[in-house]
């Protein structure tokens, strides 16, 4: 299976794999008639990426709709959405096909190989958008050049192979070693574990809240209560059983379906806040563009909070003399309400004595 650092953007279009007629055992033998290795297949796909598995990938700018191996080892033919068909040989040239041709206006959407009983009389089929089927003829050749370019092509897989192997082996050392990447992991599981922790925390909380309003609620349940009260929950029980009954409903289904729209009404609510939220803040947001697209209101805004700011201020100082001429006349009316109710306390007093004597 491909991983995701390696695989195709967009949906494949195609997998097309090595003629039946060749194998590369393990051994390193080019074998005839045999089934085909797991790492000779090529795909194609709409992001305009062909790729050998997992020998070889590159990247084009137009999209692939078709694919199709040659007779030939290392040879291959790539059908395009432009009609286009393009012939790539790794040995020669491995990071463009040695030969485009424009066949169709429509794509190819279909390539496929036929070997017939005659060895020197190979034929490749083309098909595009515009239902026509175009056939083409592979040109003769010798026996020992397939031999060698079979073996060729052996070589170029087992170098391929043990060169991932090597940049695999040193990546995973180089991950395991790297001081950055070993702080950049710690950071991330530090992080997936907290995200667990609060998950966990968000968790009980809301197991702890349905546990207390169990609670309250069977507490209610306990509680006294008259005739009358009892028998509209008896009625109420027994109305909702009846429908559930009648409807053929299932209550752990139905709140399985409710949840959704419980959600779904959270976040509308959360939206509409947020909405809320922003709106309370359009003056400022107002400000801060005019304040951008013209300067002059800017400085005319900050005068005029200078100016408020300056009359505050001028306001607090009247503010504080009037408040310290009350105190002043506070004291001296108290002072003298003192005074006179001093006097006539001893005139009361003078007069009781005059009397007693």
């Amino acid at each position: 299976m491909s991983d995701r650092d390696h695989s195709h953007e967009l949906p494949i279009r195609q997998i097309q794999w090595l003629p039946s007629n060749y194998r590369i055992e393990p051994s390193g033998k080019l074998t005839k008639l045999s089934t085909c290795s797991s790492c000779q297949f090529m795909t194609t796909s709409e992001d305009g990426t062909l790729a050998i598995w997992d020998l070889l990938r590159r990247k084009s700018d137009c999209t692939y709709t078709a694919c199709c191996w040659s007779n030939r080892p290392g040879i291959f033919l790539m059908g395009t959405s432009l009609g286009d068909l393009e012939i790539w040989d790794i040995e020669k040239r491995a990071n463009k096909p040695v030969l485009t041709q424009t066949i169709s206006k429509k794509p190819i959407t279909l390539l496929s190989l036929r070997v017939l009983c005659k060895q020197d009389f190979k034929l490749i089929g083309a098909g595009d958008c515009n239902s026509a089927f175009r056939i083409f003829e592979e040109p003769a050749e010798i026996k020992d050049d397939i031999l060698e370019k079979g073996d060729w092509f052996e070589e170029y897989v087992w170098r391929e192979i043990r060169r991932k192997k090597i940049f695999s082996s040193w990546q995973k050392n180089f991950l395991q070693n790297d001081a950055t990447i070993i702080t950049r992991r710690q950071t991330r599981m530090d992080e997936e574990h907290r995200l667990k922790l609060e998950m966990t925390r968000i968790k009980l909380h809301r197991e702890h809240e349905e546990r207390l309003k169990l609670e309250a609620e069977e507490k209610i349940r306990k509680m006294s209560k008259s005739k009358d009260i009892i028998w509209k929950l008896h009625q109420q029980d027994t109305m909702k059983k009846v429908l559930l009954e009648k409807k053929k409903f299932v209550p752990q289904e139905l709140e399985e379906k409710r949840l959704p729209l419980i959600r779904l009404t959270e976040e509308r609510n959360l939206k509409m806040n947020k909405g809320r939220n922003e709106i309370a803040l359009r003056d400022k947001y107002f400000d801060d563009f005019v304040s951008l697209e013209f300067s002059d209101y800017d400085l005319e805004k900050k005068n005029q909070n200078s100016k408020q700011r300056y009359n505050m201020v001028e306001d607090e100082k009247i503010i504080d003399i009037y408040l310290q001429k009350f105190y002043k006349i506070r004291n001296e009316t108290r002072k003298i309400m003192a005074e006179k109710s001093i006097s006539k306390f001893a005139r009361i007093k003078a007069k009781k004595v005059t009397k007693k004597l």
